[in-house]
């Protein structure tokens, strides 16, 4: 097993270009046995339960990543410790400093936030909505959801599975 799963957005071409550097630098230090592995969130096979629960949607919104020990790791940390296990971990030694780490996590957070729009992605509203709702979280604007409607008894049971949410709820 790795010692640390990152979950990374395989629609995202910086996102791609990032994990196949890791991926090949990785393999080339440790060939019979990488330190790092990649799990493709925007698969449709994507399955939060086996990736310490983080849903599409939380995965979307800013990079995770799991340890071997099943510990959740998020935001910057995880290219420190990506870059630690490759052999790169001075360029991220920086950015653990008390001065700069507050600076360097607010930028990481206004970069996950503007991330899709910046790739020329759609969304995430309308991933989501492409994915049939499956984002996992509270839906927001835009998701679609299934909704079973049980009429009284005697009629027969209708089945909506292309409502939207509003603004304002279902």
């Amino acid at each position: 097993m790795a010692e640390l799963t990152i979950l990374y957005d395989g629609g995202c071409p910086l996102c791609v270009r990032e994990v196949r550097f890791l991926e090949q630098r990785d393999r080339r230090l440790h060939p019979s046995a990488p330190r790092l592995a990649f799990v493709d969130i925007d698969a449709g096979d994507y399955e939060p339960a086996t990736h310490g629960g983080i849903s599409y949607r939380e995965a979307m919104g800013r990079i995770h990543a799991l340890e071997a020990t099943g510990e959740v790791v998020r935001d910057v940390e995880v290219f420190r410790r990506a870059y630690q296990l490759i052999g790169l971990g001075w360029l991220y030694v920086p950015t653990g400093w008390p001065l700069l780490a507050s600076l360097v996590n607010a930028l990481y957070a206004v970069w996950a936030s503007a991330r899709l729009r910046i790739t020329g992605r759609p969304s995430l509203e309308q991933l989501c909505a492409i994915r049939g709702g499956r984002c996992g979280g509270a839906p927001s604007a835009g998701d679609r959801v299934a909704v079973r409607v049980v009429p009284p008894a005697g009629s027969a049971d209708l089945e909506r599975t292309e409502d939207v949410v509003s603004a304002g709820g279902l």
